[in-house]
Parts: structure tokens; sequence; C-alpha cells
């Protein structure tokens, strides 16, 4: 069974309530050691919502920029490291792609990170010898990104975008599993 994913804002908006309810109660006595504890617990949790959120964004826009340097590189190489196994496939194609598309160039020309859903996945591998719980994690992240593209005739075209991501935690990292066009908000004219 999946959990159902939670949102980091909304899990930070909550979490954000909690700290204002303790701040309250501090400000009005002293407060008990067992507060303090949960102060502090509530504050990592917060902090490490924060970070994870932080991660996310740092990773999709430093993948969509390499998509954008590897026309002028001629390849995909620098995405690798950015990618799972299945990811860095997904791009390869998208890659050749976007080639036979004539597409000669790409830039990223504005980002933003509309929304983060964290989830982890948990399942039991046993043997004959010894059980024990496998854990994944995983993000869901939606972006709003515009696209200079040019085209080997010289034609360019701005492109607004919705792309969804999804992003598996491997090897204390977050890296690009899966990634898809969600919607086209506009299609500018060519230029």
């Amino acid at each position: 069974m999946l959990p159902v994913p939670i949102s980091t804002v909304d899990e930070l908006l909550k979490l954000g309530g909690k700290i204002a309810d303790i701040v309250t109660i501090i400000l009005n006595r002293r407060a008990t050691t067992e507060e303090q504890k949960q102060t502090r617990a509530i504050v990592e949790q917060f902090n490490q919502i924060r970070r994870t959120h932080l991660d996310i964004r740092t990773l999709v826009e430093a993948y969509n920029r390499k998509i954008g340097q590897a026309f002028l590189q001629g390849n995909v190489q620098a995405l690798f490291p950015l990618c799972t196994h299945q990811g860095f496939k997904e791009v390869e194609q998208l890659y050749v792609a976007n080639t036979q598309s004539e597409i000669v160039y790409q830039e990223l020309v504005a980002f933003d990170l509309l929304s983060v859903k964290l989830m982890t996945q948990t399942w039991a591998e046993t043997s004959p010898l010894s059980a024990h719980l496998i854990s994944q994690q995983w993000a869901e992240a939606y972006t709003c990104e515009e696209w200079m593209t040019v085209y080997k005739t010289g034609a360019k075209q701005l492109q607004e975008v919705v792309n969804r991501y999804q992003i598996a935690r491997q090897e204390e990292t977050w890296k690009i599993h899966h990634s898809e066009v969600f919607t086209k908000v506009t299609s500018a004219q060519r230029l």
C-alpha cells in the first residue's frame, strides 16, 4: 500500500503552526523539558523538509540547464549523475527525438517549482535466512518552465510548459527517475 503523498508546502504549514503554538506557550511561561524536546523535534522536522525541498529544486533546475547544454556538447553525458538508470535512458531518447526534430539549441529561460510531494514506499524482503524492510523515498515535483528553442532553420520558439518529475532517493541523493510534459501552458509564435 502506497501512502498518500504529502505536499512539502502543506507539511511546512502544519509544522509552522505547531511551532507558533509552542512559541505562544513559551512566551507565557517557562517551557517544560518535554516541551523543549518537542520543539526541537518539530524544528528539526521543519528544517529537514525545507532542505529536501531545496535539494529537489536545485536538482530539477540543474537537470533542465544541462539539457540545454547538451546541444552545445553534442550529448547528454553531463546528465548521468543527476538521473537514475531509467531517467538517463529517457533523457537520451528525448535528446535524440529533439535533434531529429531539427532542434539545435534549447535554453531554460524561467523556472518555478510549483509543488513537491514526498512519499516513502516500504516493502518486506525475505529470504530463507532473514527478513528485513526496504524503504524507498520518492518525490513528485511539478514545475513551470519557459524554454527558448532554436531550430536548424534559425527559427526560434518560446514555450511555457508545466512538467512533472518523479524523483528517487538513491545513494544519499535525489535523482530524476522520470520526467514528462504535463501540459503546455502557452506556445508562443515562432520568432
